[in-house]
């Protein structure tokens, strides 16, 4: 039997999990060859591999041209906080001394500021700053995406049946946690985080992936978010974040705090690991075939990383032989 094991001890968001099965070995033209089957054009994916504590990590960034940078600013006001919400973003430089695998989809341009996202797997959210850039974007509210939209956006799309159905679960969690921190029907609420080009690529991409390594049964680790609080746009939420809470409430999976005065676990990483995880255990007993790292952007003093572990189990055969 084939197993993935996600070790989200270091947190989870959807570019450290998508970073982690991408190192697994998904291949990567294949990936980005299915990505651009969603018929969704106006960025950039960078894949790369970085050093963080003398360890190799995959890194992935989307990255907005200037088309899908006007769309997303006339994309809606998801929720009170954008999941992932609308922190300042560091500015970084792309032009790392690693080769790495980047595809334009729209345009064969990028913005110097990269939008490379200080927190893990964060997003915009209106009225957002970036450490180095003075400027400050103004963004209406027209063209909203809401759950059906994303929904048929997939369903129009050519990708694997496994991953239509695994992303648009995901969606469908994320947006139900969303209704339910605003006192909003699931077909009322219109979402920046999820309506985002970053969080479709983050989300299907996952989808993408998991099916690609057509694994028979995926466990996690119990999940491990920070405390304090996080800045968003109508002031201070608690970590975890509200829509965070809302996918651990009822649902029995275990969740740790740390002493880490930031958040760990992003909605889209809560939404994909519910979604995705039988349970939550310790690595079960397997053989390890495989190791993938995905890097956080955000640095806790922790690990920083989604360790995604492929291995076999031969307890089934194991039992066939004792039978004999």
């Amino acid at each position: 039997m084939k197993i993935l094991y996600l070790d989200c001890t270091s947190g989870i968001s959807g570019d450290m999990t998508l970073g982690a099965l991408l190192d697994l070995g998904v291949d990567k033209d294949f990936f980005l060859q299915e990505l651009s089957k969603l018929g969704v054009d106006g960025y950039e994916v960078k894949i790369q591999k970085k050093d963080r504590h003398s360890i190799q990590m995959m890194d992935v960034d989307v990255i907005l041209t200037e088309q899908s940078h006007m769309n997303h600013e006339n994309a809606p006001e998801a929720h009170e906080h954008s999941s992932e919400h609308d922190y300042s973003h560091e500015q970084q430089d792309h032009h790392h001394g690693y080769d790495h695998d980047h595809s334009h989809k729209g345009h064969d341009h990028h913005h110097d500021h990269g939008h490379s996202h200080e927190g893990n797997d964060h997003h915009h959210d209106h009225g957002h700053s970036h450490e180095g850039n003075d400027h400050h974007h103004n963004h209406s509210h027209s063209n909203e995406r809401n759950l059906s939209m994303i929904q048929e956006i997939i369903d129009n799309s050519t990708i694997s049946n496994g991953a239509k159905e695994i992303s648009k679960k995901i969606f469908e969690e994320i947006a139900r946690a969303e209704a339910k921190v605003h006192g909003k029907s699931i077909d009322q609420v219109h979402f920046h985080e999820v309506g985002a080009i970053d969080s479709i690529v983050d989300i299907v991409g996952v989808a993408i992936c998991v099916a690609a390594l057509d694994v028979d049964i995926i466990y996690a680790s119990t999940l491990h978010d920070g405390n304090g609080f996080i800045q968003c746009r109508h002031g201070l939420l608690p970590v975890p974040v509200p829509a965070v809470m809302a996918m651990l409430e009822g649902s029995g999976i275990p969740m740790v705090q740390e002493d880490v005065n930031t958040e760990m676990i992003t909605p889209t990483g809560m939404g994909i690991v519910k979604c995705l995880a039988k349970d939550y255990i310790k690595i079960p007993e397997m053989s390890i075939d495989k190791i993938g790292y995905g890097l956080g952007k955000r640095e806790t003093g922790r690990f920083g990383a989604v360790r995604a572990i492929l291995g076999t189990t031969h307890q089934l055969k194991s039992m066939d032989a004792q039978v004999e």
